[in-house]
């Protein structure tokens, strides 16, 4: 299962305390904030022409600069989950909140940054609280995922395009010598 990054934030950054108006108006403010950051980078950045595939090598040469980017994905995710429970706890210090408020769209704002960072490299995070990422690659002319989590040293698992990553195997089964080198 694939995530899809806008309704991972939709789903941290809303609040259960129905009724509340503070929610609803940070949420609110949230999403219009949010709605422009997307607007923005949607206008900077130019559509890739062409998929880019990784061989396995290339992956494993990827994993210094993956390894930084999904570390903060994964802190800030975390992060985002304990502001909400904050902010839902509700309380009467409205400093508190602000600031809470505060820190949520600052670690929603990193986030979108850090995915721009694997899009524009070609890659797709599937898993947020443990920082797996799925690199696109080809094999016995199909297209396949090579898989990698943070804290690996390297690729070492891959799966079909529509498998759950979870269901991945290992690398040395991928039923050619090595995956496709990469276009760029």
């Amino acid at each position: 299962m694939q995530i899809n990054a806008d309704e991972e934030l939709a789903r941290i950054s809303a609040f259960s305390a129905a009724g509340s108006c503070r929610g609803c108006c940070f949420a609110d403010s949230y999403f219009r904030v949010s709605n422009r950051l997307n607007n923005a980078t949607q206008h900077v950045r130019p559509a890739r022409a062409r998929r880019r595939y990784f061989s396995i090598e290339h992956a494993n040469r990827s994993l210094v600069l993956l390894t930084r980017v999904v570390a903060d994905i994964v802190d800030d995710y975390q992060r985002l989950g304990e502001y909400q429970e904050t902010l839902e706890a509700g309380g009467s210090d409205d400093d508190v909140r602000r600031r809470t408020e505060g820190l949520l769209t600052h670690s929603v704002t990193r986030i979108r940054c850090c995915l721009q960072e694997l899009d524009d490299l070609g890659v797709e995070i599937t898993d947020w609280s443990r920082g797996a990422v799925d690199f696109p690659s080809l094999a016995a002319g199909r297209e396949i995922r090579l898989c990698w989590a943070l804290g690996e040293g390297r690729v070492r698992f891959w799966h079909e395009v529509n498998e759950d990553p979870s269901a991945h195997r290992p690398i040395d089964t991928i039923p050619i010598a090595d995956a496709a080198p990469a276009e760029l």
